[in-house]
């Protein structure tokens, strides 16, 4: 993509951006500099943190995914598991600086390393302007092992899970979805009524 951009653009027209996650205001910093904007001009949308999950957690979330019922509709997974409760941990919830958390093992990070490394040697070769690290393409440093999952899991955890959903979430809910439950309350009173007097 980037070769089809310099032969089109020239490669003094094309500029990227290495973006580093250990600095959130990175890109945005960059862009302002790129356009000569008054620091601070064009800023990130607020959001939660989107953090990793703990290995507690993911064993929580894989459970949960195993004893969802197949009947129940992909509406109720998706606003009360996969953007509810979890989306709340993940963005919210810090986790405990005592938790296990998922690890990568060595043969993926080589693997990715070699990838970034090739993706770098393109990206230099093609003459475009880059700021930012670009040797952070083929030098990806992450916790390395083979993760446990436990069985079981800190209570804590539990009610941190549970204390994410309140009255803010249920603002979140989709209209279509609540519309198509509300006619179907009010179809089943109303059908529940009619049975009385018959």
């Amino acid at each position: 993509m980037v070769a089809r951009w310099v032969d089109i653009f020239g490669k003094s027209n094309v500029t990227l951006l290495i973006v580093n996650e250990a600095q959130p205001t990175f890109l945005f910093d960059e862009i302002n500099k790129f356009l000569n904007l008054p620091t601070g001009s064009l800023n990130a949308a607020p959001s939660g943190s989107n953090r990793s999950l703990t290995m507690e957690e993911i064993s929580l979330l894989l459970e949960l995914n195993r004893q969802f019922p197949k009947e129940r509709v992909w509406d109720e997974y998706e606003i009360f598991i996969r953007a509810g409760y979890i989306k709340e941990l993940t963005d919210f919830v810090p986790p405990a600086p005592d938790k296990a958390r998922l690890l990568t093992p060595q043969w993926a990070i080589d693997k990715a390393n070699q990838l970034g490394a090739e993706i770098q040697r393109e990206l230099i070769g093609s003459g475009a302007k880059i700021i930012g690290d670009i040797d952070s393409l083929g030098n990806a440093s992450v916790p390395a092992g083979t993760s446990t999952y436990p069985d079981t899991i800190d209570i804590k955890t539990v009610s941190a899970a549970m204390l994410t959903f309140d009255q803010e979430t249920i603002k979140k809910f989709p209209l279509k979805w609540i519309t198509r439950n509300l006619k179907e309350r009010a179809l089943k009173q109303i059908r529940a009524r009619s049975s009385r007097f018959r």
